[in-house]
């Protein structure tokens, strides 16, 4: 764009030129002459206009582009991360003599267990031949956390008391929940005992029940167990 002092001057000059000269032939000419130069100044500008908003749509693009290429590299050693994981989850559960269902802590006496649900809680369901807590769920998805396998293959046949906070049920089941303040390691964010299941209902389930989102739910009884209630337990595998 041509600077404003110099578009300055020469109108100067133009006005200077027609005052002198008198003529109105002059006054044309200074009339053109800064029309000329208001028509450079416009050229100018918009061309300059349009260099700053092409550079500005240059850099953005650029922008967007770093910023798709970080989240291509931040995606990619994520991917790797998780490879090197299951990979390190496949050397340990390739130790076993068969594939891993899932870790759990074994329940030694389920009499015990039983003695804690109210019979109501039982009716209509069919009620587990065997108890546990799960610790960590294999499957046939593999296992995501190497770092709490190797924490469950150290502690296997190793003892714990587990303490037992209520027992919760509603028409689909029935469960005991099991406290954990980091008393030993577990990837469920509700620790259990399954207790029974009305027909066609997976154990699973128990997660769903014990969920908060329940906890208003008029079907849900829970029944608080007293303070110390506590029951043994034994970590180990359940295979496929």
């Amino acid at each position: 764009m041509m600077p404003l002092f110099v578009l300055q001057r020469r109108s100067t000059w133009a006005r200077t030129a027609a005052l002198t000269t008198g003529g109105r032939g002059a006054a044309r000419w200074m009339v053109l002459l800064e029309l000329h130069l208001l028509f450079f100044s416009l050229f100018f500008g918009i061309q300059g206009c349009a260099k700053a908003r092409s550079r500005d749509l240059y850099w953005k693009k650029v922008c967007n582009q770093r910023e798709s290429v970080m989240g291509c590299s931040n995606s990619l050693e994520q991917t790797m991360r998780q490879a090197d994981a299951d990979n390190e989850c496949e050397s340990i559960l390739s130790l076993f003599p068969r594939p891993v269902e899932y870790a759990a802590i074994q329940i030694a006496s389920p009499e015990q267990v039983l003695r804690l649900v109210p019979p109501e809680m039982l009716d209509g369901k069919q009620v587990q031949t065997a108890f546990h807590v799960t610790t960590l769920y294999i499957g046939r998805g593999g296992c995501k956390d190497p770092v709490l396998l190797q924490q469950l293959v150290k502690l296997r046949g190793a003892s714990i008391q587990l303490t037992l906070v209520s027992v919760v049920s509603d028409a689909k089941g029935t469960a005991i929940a099991v406290r954990n303040e980091g008393e030993f390691p577990c990837k469920n964010a509700h620790p259990h005992i399954t207790v029974a299941n009305a027909p066609g209902v997976p154990a699973v389930y128990s997660n769903e029940l014990l969920d908060d989102s329940h906890a208003s739910d008029p079907c849900r009884a829970v029944v608080p167990l007293p303070a110390g209630t506590c029951i043994s337990g034994t970590f180990g595998f359940a295979f496929h």
